[in-house]
């Protein structure tokens, strides 16, 4: 599994305040009040895969000289989804025997400077997730994705930037839930799965 990083000018890891100590701790911390989706059942959800998008999170400039993140971007990812499924009303199952849909997801992103020079922190950090969820024997039932940004002036540093995009994608997953009706599709899923199962015992 590959440590992902953040790229950046050189010019602008030196300056002042703008990236703290060390490497980004990129960890979900939720804002706001997440509306249940339970009321339509709750189907247990097993995470299959996470993985980093090609390229991860870089500079959209080029090539630069990398800033670590604390740890593997995949590993924020899973915790952002067992975190705001839970929110949700839909548990994360930890054996997929036990869960009723499979879900994989894939994060990468980029940092732009608006200024065009490298002399003040001054910029957005864009997030990307793209998730697919499969019923429990694999077939393919739906596929989105989930767009966040932070603002590198507002928040004060990079860390809190690439932070608040991550909540931001995150609070977009209820929504696109529902609107999609993925918690109906993933009953209607296992339903039709049913007789099939009787039949074979």
């Amino acid at each position: 599994m590959r440590s992902a990083t953040l790229l950046w000018p050189a010019a602008l890891l030196g300056t002042a305040g703008c990236f703290g100590g060390g490497a980004v701790d990129l960890r979900y911390r939720p804002s706001g009040t997440a509306v249940s989706l339970s009321h339509e059942g709750t189907p247990a959800f097993y995470i299959v895969r996470v993985d980093e998008r090609a390229g991860g999170i870089v500079l959209a400039a080029g090539e630069r000289p990398k800033l670590l993140l604390k740890r593997p971007v995949q590993e924020s990812l899973r915790e952002a989804l067992t975190v705001e499924l839970g929110r949700l009303g839909l548990p994360a199952a930890k054996e997929l025997d036990k869960a009723d849909a499979r879900l994989s997801a894939a994060i990468g992103g980029e940092i732009t400077d608006q200024s065009r020079s490298y002399s003040a922190a001054v910029g957005l950090v864009r997030l990307t997730i793209s998730l697919s969820i499969e019923d429990r024997r694999g077939a393919p039932l739906w596929e989105g994705e989930l767009k966040g940004v932070g603002d590198i002036a507002k928040t004060g540093s990079v860390a809190a930037a690439a932070n608040a995009a991550l909540a931001d994608a995150m609070a977009g997953l209820g929504p696109l839930l529902t609107q999609d009706r993925v918690v109906a599709r993933i009953f209607s899923a296992r339903a039709d799965q049913e007789p099939h199962r009787r039949q074979g015992q």
